[in-house]
């Protein structure tokens, strides 16, 4: 499951020039995973997000919305396929906007990587949304006594390796959902989540 750079528009509404922006301003400066396309702050519209944040021109420019960095990546002669969640507020939840830029993302067909402490596997309405929209499996990792009732199984078994090794006692932690039947059945390897989350620290239960 080892994937070229996906290309991105980084989501960090309202917070790109504050320290609420720091994945965000991580992703900019390099990301192993992505082509940051573009970066969604509407309050700075217009400038490049380089120059905004380290005075040096990135050429990865700053939009007010999803269709915004649809139309650079369409200029680009670029695919985009991830909306990344960049934004880390105080404690780690999304808020309403974020929320509602979230369903556009999906509704145009774009992979949400979120870090936050909202899952967003634990939103009926986005799950269904996403399912609607294209979307074939989930992965979590999280508690295996909550995770089941929402239909996540145990993802080791049936062939799919987190990015880093979780240990015997607790590989029933790493969980997949199939939102399309039989879908699990084409698919097996080492799963690539957002860059922001890989690292070890990360993937200890």
């Amino acid at each position: 499951m080892k994937n070229k750079k996906q290309n991105a528009v980084v989501y960090c509404e309202g917070a790109f020039n504050t320290t609420n922006g720091k994945t965000a301003h991580g992703l900019v400066r390099f990301s192993g995973r992505y082509n940051v396309v573009a970066v969604m702050d509407s309050t700075l519209k217009g400038r490049d997000a380089g120059v905004v944040l380290d005075g040096i021109n990135r050429d990865v420019p700053l939009v007010k919305s999803v269709e915004d960095a649809f139309e650079i990546s369409l200029m680009r002669n670029l695919e985009l396929t991830h909306f990344v969640v960049g934004l880390a507020p105080d404690g780690g939840r999304l808020g309403a906007r974020a929320r509602d830029d979230i369903v556009v993302a999906i509704e145009f067909g774009l992979n949400v990587d979120c870090g936050l402490h909202d899952f967003l596997t634990d939103d009926a309405e986005l799950v269904s949304l996403a399912a609607d929209c294209g979307v074939e499996l989930v992965f979590v990792l999280g508690h295996p006594s909550y995770y089941p009732r929402f239909g996540f199984r145990p993802a080791g078994v049936r062939g799919f390796r987190a990015p880093y090794p979780i240990p015997d006692e607790n590989a029933d932690a790493w969980m997949v959902k199939e939102l399309k039947p039989g879908v699990m059945e084409r698919f097996a390897g080492t799963v690539e989540c957002a860059s922001v989350l890989m690292h070890p620290a990360y993937w200890i239960e």
